[in-house]
């Protein structure tokens, strides 16, 4: 999964430059039949009536009259992650990272177009940051699985900033 992913973020920015290079409208009518192929290819492939009655007979069985549960004593919902303040924690760190690591989406490529550089040149460094990806994820996985969840996270958010911070050096 994780290769097809990377080998999508790899061949898209190219394939975007090259509909980009012919036309503009030709990348969004392109980016529409492949969201129309998702979606169609989800209404196949996912078995949403399997999972429709797994819920249901769940909730059936949850809420049966006269059946008390430590299921129905504990909190659901938006109340369960307000009180859970380490994954507040952490979603506070996934929202920094998240506008840290957009930058190669938003910042980037204006910045390389007021330098004078192509949509090509824009493409070839997202294609060459999911090579890389490629080439080191499982090496680095190897490395880092036996380590704790914590300084794995920490350690990839520091190298993320790290390595978007570069963008802004002057060589």
């Amino acid at each position: 999964y994780r290769l097809a992913t990377n080998l999508g973020a790899t061949v898209a920015p190219l394939l975007g430059a090259a509909l980009v290079a012919v036309s503009y409208s030709l990348l969004f009518w392109g980016e529409a039949l492949a969201a129309l192929g998702c979606v169609l290819l989800s209404m196949y492939a996912l078995p949403a009536e399997h999972a429709a009655a797994q819920r249901a007979r769940s909730d059936a069985s949850v809420h049966a009259p006269g059946r008390s549960s430590a299921l129905d004593r504990r909190t659901y919902g938006y109340r369960a992650v307000l009180h859970d303040r380490s994954f507040l924690l952490f979603l506070a760190a996934m929202l920094g990272y998240a506008a840290v690591y957009n930058q190669y989406l938003s910042t980037l490529p204006l910045s390389l177009h007021a330098r004078g550089f192509s949509t090509w040149i824009y493409s070839a460094l997202v294609a060459t940051n999911g090579l890389i990806v490629i080439a080191c994820e499982l090496l680095i996985t190897r490395v880092v699985q036996h380590w704790s969840a914590r300084v794995a996270t920490v350690l990839g958010m520091l190298l993320v900033g790290t390595g978007v911070g570069a963008y802004g050096l002057r060589l």
